[in-house]
């Protein structure tokens, strides 16, 4: 089973929108980025686009989670 097919699976099993998982042609290390940005509730259209490697997606994801924790 490839890496999109489980970030599928566990998106589906977990009531996530997986429609992000295939809205582009994502590398095994932005999947990642995304998963965990759904799992953590974060809203990420902010850094789900093409134009960002994984460590941008990273560094975006760290931010929105550090700003949600301070309200």
């Amino acid at each position: 089973m490839s890496y999109l097919e489980e970030c599928i699976e566990e998106g589906i099993r977990k009531g996530l929108d997986v429609s992000w998982f295939v809205k582009e042609d994502w590398d095994r290390a932005q999947l990642y980025e995304i998963k965990w940005g759904l799992l953590d509730g974060l809203e990420v259209s902010k850094y789900a686009k093409k134009e960002f490697n994984e460590r941008q997606m990273e560094q975006i994801r760290m931010g929105l989670m550090r700003w949600f924790e301070r309200l």
